[in-house]
């Protein structure tokens, strides 16, 4: 019979003492600073764009006035190109701001051959 060569058993590791501090032994008066405080007088301006009421839109001349970058609406996608899914689904595989953006994509949505009776739409002329 042969006996089993059973392992040493691995020696428990000295637990850390715990380091109790109070808070005053924490704070160390040296680092603690006054800091003095200083009256400003409010501005009018600031105080009424907080109170102004929620909602409200700032105009964009208001914007410039006060250095603020104005963004112009994006111009609407009036041209879309639309074709029929092989399930039968039509969908609009394309919109563009103008007849020149859409007619190459046109084209090309056409030469790929996936989809079916692609045209060119306006977007007053979908309903029809």
């Amino acid at each position: 019979m042969s006996k089993a060569k059973s392992k040493p058993k691995a020696k428990p590791k000295p637990k850390a003492k715990a380091v109790k501090a109070s808070a005053k032994e924490m704070l160390d008066p040296i680092d603690v600073v006054d800091i003095p405080i200083v009256e400003v007088e409010p501005d009018e301006e600031i105080i009424a764009e907080a109170v102004a009421e929620p909602g409200v839109v700032e105009s964009p001349e208001g914007a410039a006035k006060r250095g603020r970058a104005v963004k112009e609406p994006p111009p609407p996608k009036n041209w879309r190109v639309e074709g029929l899914s092989p399930e039968g689904v039509r969908v609009i595989l394309g919109r563009f701001v103008t007849r020149e953006e859409a007619e190459p994509e046109l084209i090309r949505i056409k030469e790929d051959g996936f989809y079916e009776k692609v045209r060119l739409v306006e977007a007053g002329d979908a309903a029809k």
